[in-house]
């Protein structure tokens, strides 16, 4: 009788329209719009070099010596024009360079507007001012150090430029689709709620009916949680296929570890809708657009609309990225994609799987309080 009560709950659950539109239909369509939009950007911003007009009166500047190296060879950065200052904010204007390094005093950098090829220059501007401190003050402090360090220093300069600029590990892009993972995994929830509601006779009229059966309430919610998380984690792992082979989205891990974190994801999103579903007497559709609008809150706070949205929340509040199971689900692509953290990788999927037991066992205990004079 539970495997047939299984089987029956897999059945309804790819009937069920809401399922199929917002695990299915929705991600299919909002991934094809992310890679319409993003497609190819980064590697065309970063591979490109980047026109720079440069000021400099000082010709012994060392920052001179730093840009022509930084334009030398076929895998050049930038493409340096000296001029003057006029000259140059000409030059910005007409938008033939992306940016101006004035060495007048100190180094300053002009943009014209926020873009990445921007952010690239300042960044440049920003790794030589910390270089050159660097250096003063270890010959000031310590004279027989300093060819160490600068031996140090530009083997590290060397490796960090060699990770930063691989776009298969820094594309700022793709994390909008672990965070399109992310919101199919919550989206779960809306499933996860049909478990508790079906399981509440003032609810449901086939509740109240099964409530006069011979399976117990404990074995159907069981049976319906293991159907759910099995559906849910394949419309997860279905929507990382689609990115991964029909878009060609590089996530930049393995596909196992892609599908097994999506799966994680998906149970603790239908294990916080079924805590939702297990709350007051609200009706089904109340419940569900609770679900949704804490599910995009979620999302929100990890990146998915604005993509320095997580940055800012560890900034200013931190715990609320600990404790966000969607900033916690694109964490377990982002670190061993990005930083080849895998130790992070498990702690995230141990954190998704505490979750999602203290939603069941905080849900069991919810309907378990409840008994019906009549029905």
């Amino acid at each position: 009788m539970f495997v047939s009560y299984l089987m029956y709950e897999i059945k309804m659950y790819f009937k069920t329209k809401d399922v199929l539109l917002w695990l299915l239909l929705f991600p299919v369509a909002l991934g094809t719009l992310f890679y319409l939009a993003f497609a190819n950007t980064w590697e065309e911003s970063l591979f490109t070099q980047l026109p720079v007009a440069v000021v400099c009166e000082d010709k012994t500047s060392y920052f001179l010596d730093f840009v022509e190296e930084l334009s030398a060879g076929e895998d050049a950065l930038i493409s340096p024009v000296f001029t003057d200052l006029e000259t140059a904010r000409l030059e910005l204007e007409e938008e033939r360079v992306v940016g101006i390094y004035d060495v007048s005093d100190g180094i300053s950098v002009t943009v014209k507007e926020n873009s990445i090829r921007a952010t690239i220059l300042k960044t440049i501007a920003d790794s030589f001012v910390h270089a050159e401190s660097t250096i003063k003050n270890i010959a000031e402090t310590s004279p027989m150090r300093l060819g160490a360090a600068i031996k140090a220093l530009a083997e590290s300069s060397t490796a960090a430029g060699e990770k930063v600029l691989s776009p298969k590990e820094s594309d700022p892009y793709t994390g909008y689709f672990y965070n399109l993972v992310a919101m199919v995994c919550l989206f779960g929830a809306i499933a996860g709620i049909h478990i508790a509601v079906q399981n509440q006779a003032n609810l449901s009229l086939p509740a109240a009916r099964m409530e006069c059966g011979a399976m117990s309430k404990e074995k159907r919610v069981i049976a319906s949680y293991l159907a759910t998380c099995l559906c849910s984690g394949l419309c997860s792992i279905i929507s990382v296929s689609y990115l991964c082979f029909l878009l060609g989205v590089d996530f930049s891990l393995s596909l196992p570890l892609c599908y097994l974190a999506a799966a994680m994801g998906a149970n603790t999103g239908v294990a916080m809708g079924f805590f939702v579903g297990a709350i007051g007497k609200f009706s089904e559709k109340t419940k569900c657009g609770i679900a949704t609008a804490v599910s995009l809150i979620c999302c929100f706070l990890s990146g998915l609309m604005v993509g320095e949205m997580k940055g800012w929340v560890e900034k200013h509040i931190p715990i609320i990225n600990r404790i966000n199971p969607g900033a916690i689900i694109t964490d377990s692509f982002y670190l061993p994609a990005v930083f080849r953290d895998y130790f992070g990788y498990g702690l995230a999927l141990c954190k998704l799987l505490l979750m999602s037991l203290l939603f069941i066992f905080a849900g069991i205990i919810l309907l378990r309080r409840k008994s019906y004079e009549y029905i």
